[in-house]
């Protein structure tokens, strides 16, 4: 009854009546407090219950690890952790999952896979848990291990495994292995519902399959907007507005209702393919007919107008709007200003982003872009100076990787490796291909010439692959100025398409041209 009380205070006065609450008033009160938000609330009731002598049983624990998980910390969680084991309870199978699943959603995967490991029997969500936080870190390769290993012990994959395994094999943009896992999918009589449909759409839209990736539409539950978001947004990351807008049209008229997903997805395709007006006609009417405005949906404007160069409209725009800490928005502008070269505005980006840091720990990469402005611009000592600056705050961005599936095996490449086993070979490859570039009028940068992640795993696909073969790499990271036009010269005297999925796009490089059409 608490639970669908009105309003916190109705709850209290409530539960305040109860002349001796038992356990489960004392766990509804906990998840009365999580559902009108009140995160430490709920943990504060959880401490007085605990004092009070009641004896917590399973479904306190999991609801109180649950809240936990959503915005309190390690340290809580370690404290409700002491208690199961005080109570002999680590090795009850829905309190086991349920640490596994908090431990490996918040980053701590020595404890979950500690609890894991005693637990005596694990089942399919148990797995789950482990395999969807692994693949939400970015660890694919482990990810993936886990799945074949839970199959060796005789664990059934259901639906939930298949969709982590497919963000996996998307991240990758492992081809061969998703197409492979899709058919084990279908081989065990699994339903496409509206989540592994989406799943399957993203990934084969990620390894640039967009022809794969409109069959898994096409049987699609069709009274479902998730599909139409995942085949949306798999339009912009391959520039393909036209196709974009037809979806959209359809979708409308076919009675679905767009949410915000489907208005970033198409304002995305707009920013990607550089239609300025369709993607500022659009966040008009979005606001005119009264549709939720959110901060993503102004930062792919603010995107959509910086990329254009149109630099006023978009500070103009990062200034008014009232989200507070709008890291992505801002990042997004120095991004196109050192695209374009802009280092007056650049530099007021920058001491944004300056003040932001101070406020909220963010990603770095903002010293790398306004490095690179100033490199762009010749100012040398200035751009020395920036990476001295960041290196004294003892700042490092996000290390670049890239990936790509030779032989159903997954490689893995950073800045300067040299610990690939065919490492002189790619190197050799680069060299030989640097010169031919050079002569055909290609100018690298000094700094990158050859240590890029991405340039190492094309190299690579060109020495271990058959002529004519598409090479598919992906990199966490959008990929350089450098890089973008080595693909375009490689494209163009390999003969071969190659296909880079950053954390932007999906390039599609052919005949020395990107999909991108430049508009990055």
């Amino acid at each position: 009854m608490y639970s669908i009380c009105g309003s916190m205070e109705d709850a209290l006065h409530l539960f305040n009546r109860l002349q001796a609450p038992d356990v489960v008033s004392w766990s509804i009160l906990i998840r009365c407090c999580s559902q009108h938000g009140l995160i430490g609330e709920a943990f504060k009731v959880f401490e007085e219950m605990c004092l009070s002598g009641i004896e917590l049983d399973e479904a306190t624990y999991v609801c109180i690890l649950q809240i936990c998980s959503q915005r309190l910390g390690l340290e809580q969680v370690k404290d409700v952790h002491n208690l199961i084991i005080d109570e002999g309870l680590e090795s009850n199978l829905s309190i086991g999952n349920t640490l596994v699943d908090v431990y490996a959603k918040i980053g701590n995967f020595e404890d979950a896979q500690s609890v894991f490991d005693r637990l005596s029997h694990r089942d399919v969500v148990t797995w789950n848990a482990l395999i969807a936080a692994h693949s939400a870190h970015a660890h694919h390769q482990k990810a993936l291990l886990l799945f074949e290993t839970m199959q060796q012990e005789g664990v059934e994959p259901n639906e939930v495994t298949f969709v982590s395994i497919f963000k996996s094999c998307s991240d990758m943009s492992a081809l061969s292995k998703g197409k492979k896992i899709h058919s084990l999918f279908l081989k065990k009589g699994l339903q496409l519902d509206a989540f592994s449909c989406s799943a399957l759409i993203d990934m084969y839209m990620s390894c640039g399959s967009l022809e794969d990736a409109q069959a898994i539409f096409e049987c699609s539950p069709v009274q479902q907007i998730a599909p139409w978001n995942a085949l949306l947004a798999g339009y912009a990351q391959h520039n393909q507005y036209q196709l974009a807008l037809e979806c959209f049209e359809e979708l409308c008229h076919g009675g679905m209702q767009p949410n915000d997903i489907t208005h970033m997805s198409f304002l995305s395709c707009c920013s990607h393919a550089g239609q300025i007006d369709c993607g500022v006609r659009h966040f008009k009417h979005m606001r005119d007919v009264g549709i939720n405005i959110t901060i993503e949906h102004c930062n792919l404007v603010v995107g959509l107008l910086s990329h254009a160069a149109l630099f006023d409209e978009a500070e103009d725009m990062l200034e008014c709007l009232q989200f507070p800490a709008n890291i992505v928005g801002w990042t997004s502008f120095l991004a196109a200003c050192r695209k374009h070269g802009n280092v007056e505005s650049g530099r007021r980006c920058f001491n944004v982003l300056s003040l932001l840091d101070k406020l909220e720990k963010t990603d770095t990469c903002y010293y790398s872009l306004m490095a690179s402005i100033y490199k762009k611009a010749g100012m040398w000592d200035n751009a020395e100076s920036m990476d001295d600056l960041r290196k004294s705050t003892n700042l490092w961005k996000k290390p670049a990787k890239s990936y790509i599936e030779v032989n159903d095996t997954i490689h893995e490449f950073t800045v300067a490796d040299s610990e690939h086993d065919r490492i002189n070979d790619i190197s050799a490859k680069l060299k030989s291909l640097s010169l031919i570039m050079r002569e055909d009028g290609y100018t690298p940068y000094l700094d990158s010439e050859f240590n890029h992640s991405e340039k190492l795993a094309i190299a690579f696909g060109l020495i271990s692959q058959p002529a004519g073969t598409t090479i598919r790499v992906v990199k966490n990271l959008r990929v350089c100025d450098d890089c973008h036009d080595a693909a375009k010269a490689i494209s163009k005297l390999e003969l071969r398409e190659i296909i880079i999925k950053d954390s932007y796009h999906v390039h599609r490089f052919r005949h020395g041209s990107c999909s991108c059409k430049d508009f990055r």
